[in-house]
């Protein structure tokens, strides 16, 4: 090898030493390479200090927890990527951002995040010399490596199994030299959340030429103030509501550290499709808050602070403000990408899943006239994975100290927001004293004992507004920590008794031998069920089926050991409603990948198969307009835990033709609605059961509104996150298996 030094001290290496390695295909593939420009020595590279101040390990330690809580546990990415590979109009402007930068043949580009390894197969169609594409996550790796294969780039494309910031750049490590080009996907809702910024920085300090081109160059955060019942409901639930609920025990709104949402994160959306409902109103003209120069080190930062004024156009009161991103792909902004609610609002594309709008609902709405200002500090914290939203006028939102110190959470919500939805609806409170008054004997109520089972705290306020003493066993020593503070006014009634007592199962323990212990021996009269499994909601990536199965078990082993006796009745009562729909794009949207931007990705439906995704049947309808080719189908789902092995939920009906099954909406509805013959609507739901079916099902003409063309829906939970759907039409079957 030949090395050239300048006067400014910068070497310049020609040709490339051979050097020793066990991996023969990274010898070969390293051989080929011929690294022009800056080359430092190893040391140098590697003894640059993390940037943003942060300790390298605890940059690492970060990724690493979002990786394995976002993919290597829960499988949680692969179902979105299948949605992103869709995503023309994304591709496109990768596609030309790349041709555009990529110019000169001795170019090294660098992704991170490789994903499914479609961006690391454009940028090899440009004149570079080598792309090497970085994945964390083991399993899209794998993927990524054979898919480069099949179209025959392996030659020009190395994928590197582990995170940006363990690469090593040196001879006879990760890559030869520092890249020129740097392309990324790595972007979230709020923009931040995949971790771009300690990624970005880290790979400016060492992985990176000076003056490398970056893709895409930018990312500015704009925001918009607005009014909506429909999103306070999705963060808060209102201190009325709560009193009421509660009894007036001065618990106050439901905020708990444990329990409930921070009200200045930011949570995702659909706005396009609130506006054109009507459910969101805007009192304010986007305003830029938050420019991110990906490009420029020196200006890159983890930690940012913006403070920007928010002028109305509305009277108020404001409840917060929506968030959106534009993505310039070039320095110029001639190529764009956007989660604009305008554009979604005004497009007839269908909404993305991949990203959307998000939203920040103030703790107390700002009370507000046309013309007046607030101000809004726009924040990055938590080493520049979270972002936060804070108003001064509301005495700050945010306490900075504590944010900084939490690396685990991220932007995930402690409560799902099904829950707050729930909890916002007072009715569902009264009809759980209905159910359970229904299914006590009015001579009984005075001296009645309710054994109540779930996370939930509707359930339990209900039963202490009709029984004399309650005994709750939860799913965690967490949901029973909240019901504690919720309920504690009402604890005790007198020195020597316990009007409510709370658990919750130790390791291994059963909600049977937890009842046993806490009932000692009496027999409750009635078994109120709230199913919510608070470890998958956690994450939100549950619809309520999964823990109807849960409740199930549990109430069948309850009997079986005489804990309860086998006629004590279950409430409230719940029904499955299904119904059929026809959606040629989402249809499309959710089938397996073949050919992408030229390139066979049909490898990756092997490698990470879309129909064994968790979160494939968590999805909205909302902003679709789906021709619905039944009615909704509903039947009362049984709390008879002996027949879940069968199914733990059934439905069948008539449906419609002529056209086409492209798939089947399905939730749960407490059974009052059912009982006024009023449903759901499936598109103003923020998450339901979507069964998308393997091979659409086309109903002929002569079978419209023939009896005998009924889809029956059989459903089996085997464990908490193993669904098992059977479609059947007519004479035709459509199984389709979701784990």
């Amino acid at each position: 090898m030949e090395v050239e030094t300048l006067d400014d001290g910068t070497e310049l290496a020609f040709g490339m030493e051979v050097f020793s390695s066990d991996d023969e295909e990274m010898t070969e593939t390293v051989k080929s390479i011929r690294p022009v420009g800056t080359v430092k020595a190893p040391t140098d590279v590697l003894d640059v200090p993390s940037a943003g101040g942060e300790p390298a390990g605890a940059v690492n330690e970060a990724i690493t927890q979002w990786l394995k809580f976002g993919t290597g546990d829960s499988n949680f990415a692969v179902g979105y990527h299948y949605d992103m590979l869709h995503d023309l109009e994304r591709n496109e402007a990768y596609r030309l951002a790349i041709c555009e930068a990529v110019q000169d043949p001795d170019d090294f580009v660098l992704e991170i995040g490789t994903g499914s390894g479609l961006l690391a197969l454009i940028a090899s169609e440009s004149k570079c010399q080598h792309v090497f594409t970085v994945e964390g996550d083991p399993t899209m790796s794998t993927a990524a490596k054979r898919i480069v294969e099949a179209n025959g780039y392996e030659k020009k494309v190395t994928v590197l199994s582990k995170l940006s910031t363990d690469v090593v750049v040196g001879w006879a490590a990760d890559m030869p030299c520092r890249a020129s080009v740097l392309v990324a996907e790595i972007f979230d809702t709020p923009l931040v959340g995949e971790g771009v910024l300690p990624s970005f920085l880290d790979a400016h300090a060492r992985l990176l030429e000076p003056g490398a081109r970056v893709i895409p160059h930018r990312g500015r955060i704009f925001v918009a103030a607005m009014r909506s019942t429909k999103l306070c409901s999705m963060a808060r639930v209102e201190p009325s509501i709560v009193e009421s609920i509660i009894g007036g025990s001065g618990v106050g709104p439901y905020i708990h550290p444990k329990t409930s949402q921070e009200p200045s994160r930011v949570f995702q959306c659909h706005a396009g499709d609130l506006m054109q409902r009507g459910q969101v109103e805007l009192l304010s003209d986007p305003v830029e808050v938050l420019t991110l120069d990906f490009a420029d080190p020196q200006a890159l930062k983890a930690g940012y602070e913006a403070d920007a004024n928010v002028v109305l156009t509305g009277n108020g009161p404001v409840d917060g403000i929506l968030m959106w991103w534009t993505l310039d792909m070039t320095p110029s902004g001639s190529v764009q990408l956007t989660t604009s609610p305008f554009e979604a609002a005004s497009s007839d594309q269908p909404p993305r899943y991949h990203w959307m709008q998000g939203a920040c609902v103030f703790s107390s709405p700002l009370e507000l006239i046309a013309d007046q200002t607030f101000n809004l500090r726009t924040m990055t914290r938590n080493g520049g994975w979270d972002l936060f939203f804070d108003v001064p006028e509301l005495s700050g939102l945010v306490d900075v100290k504590s944010v900084d110190t939490v690396m685990s959470e991220f932007a995930y919500p402690r409560v799902p927001r099904p829950r707050l939805l729930q909890l916002s609806i007072e009715t569902r409170f009264h009809f759980y004293i209905s159910d359970i008054r229904k299914a006590i004997h009015n001579d009984d109520i005075d001296k009645s004992l309710a054994f109540c089972l779930g996370d939930g705290c509707v359930g339990v306020a209900a039963a202490l507004a009709v029984c004399k003493r309650v005994v709750v066993c939860t799913w965690s020593e967490e949901a029973a920590i909240a019901l504690r503070n919720i309920f504690s006014g009402q604890m005790v009634v007198s020195p020597d008794k316990e009007r409510i007592s709370i658990y919750a199962p130790e390791f291994n323990q059963t909600a049977a031998s937890v009842a046993a212990e806490a009932l000692a021996g009496k027999l409750p009269n009635v078994i109120v069920c709230e199913p919510w499994h608070h470890g998958l909601a956690v994450a939100g990536t549950t619809w309520g089926l999964e823990e109807v199965a849960l409740v199930q078990r549990e109430v069948s082993k309850l009997k079986s050991d005489g804990a309860v006796a086998a006629d004590t009745p279950v409430t409230p009562r719940i029904v499955l409603v299904a119904r059929a729909f026809e959606l040629p794009e989402y249809y499309r949207r959710r089938q397996t990948v073949s050919q992408v931007e030229g390139f066979d990705l049909s490898e990756f439906n092997e490698s990470a198969p879309l129909w064994r995704q968790f979160d494939v049947k968590r999805q909205s309808l909302a902003g679709w307009k789906p021709g619905w080719r039944s009615e909704c189908l509903a039947s009362v789902v049984s709390w008879d835990g002996s027949r879940h092995m069968e199914a733990c939920a059934a439905v069948s009906g008539p449906i419609s033709g002529p056209g086409t099954v492209h798939g089947v909406a399905m939730w749960l509805e407490d059974s009052g609605e059912v009982d006024r013959n009023e449903h759901a609507d499936p598109l103003d739901m923020p998450s339901s059961g979507i069964i998308t079916l393997r091979e659409a099902v086309v109903i002929p003409a002569d079978h419209a509104g023939c009896q005998r063309s009924t889809m029956h829906l059989t459903l089996q939970c085997t464990s908490l996150d193993d669904l098992t759907c059977n479609l059947q039409f007519d004479s035709t079957d459509q199984q389709s298996d979701r784990s």
